[in-house]
């Protein structure tokens, strides 16, 4: 009986030993340094031009907001170099800069092509486009906005399915709606809020600026 005893008190012993050594580490333990996140990470590209409304490009790989941006300026439906402001915020914190954008004095956007997958942490908090979108349309009502991605959209795909339900709860919209254009004249069929980045991003893109456009003409209230 002692020797069964003894046994038993050398599995607990060892057992508060292993509860000793693998102690978990508390977040106020790690001293985590913080991006700085300053406007000056935002590109204007031309530069500034006072009343003009703005373009953002959104994306956290830097060569797809080139890409996107150089493909805008092929859009036949007006002149982008003249009549619009081009912001583009890229990286892995680049919703966080135009969070940052949205917090100064007279700051807005009118049209938004925003990357859906972003990734970035600040203080916890990590946004991706649905939720700069919503940021967006909560500051301007009437910014009108697409989102770029290579998703198949699909709500049985995990990967776009969270995406999905949270634009459809707040924008109260099939997300994979879709509706026809016409682009050299030919009938096409798009998806009216997304973009596919393997799809005719020029004729997507030239949709976006004529609806803002047609919005501008519309009576108001």
């Amino acid at each position: 009986m002692y020797n069964i005893f003894k046994m038993f008190k050398n599995i607990f012993k060892k057992d508060e030993l292993i509860i000793e050594e693998y102690q978990p580490i508390m977040p106020e333990d790690l001293n985590i340094i913080q991006p700085n996140i300053i406007l000056e990470d935002l590109i204007f590209c031309p530069p500034e031009k006072e009343g003009k409304p703005y373009i953002l490009i959104m994306d956290d790989f830097e060569g797809m907001v080139q890409l996107v941006k150089d493909e805008l300026q092929r859009v036949q439906c007006c002149n982008i170099r003249e009549d619009y402001n081009i912001i583009l915020s890229m990286g892995q914190y680049a919703a966080f800069k135009v969070e940052r954008f949205l917090k100064e004095p007279n700051r807005t956007i009118d049209i938004a092509i925003l990357d859906i997958t972003l990734g970035g942490v600040i203080d916890g908090v990590e946004y991706d486009g649905v939720d700069i979108a919503i940021m967006l349309k909560t500051h301007n009502p009437n910014c009108v906005i697409k989102f770029l991605t290579g998703h198949a959209l699909n709500k049985h795909n995990p990967e776009i399915f969270k995406f999905i339900e949270k634009f459809e709860n707040f924008f109260k919209v099939p997300m994979t709606e879709t509706k026809y254009i016409t682009f050299k004249e030919k009938k096409i069929e798009m998806y009216k809020h997304i973009i596919n980045k393997n799809g005719n991003r020029v004729a997507a893109m030239g949709d976006l600026l004529q609806e803002y456009v047609d919005l501008q003409k519309a009576p108001k209230d």
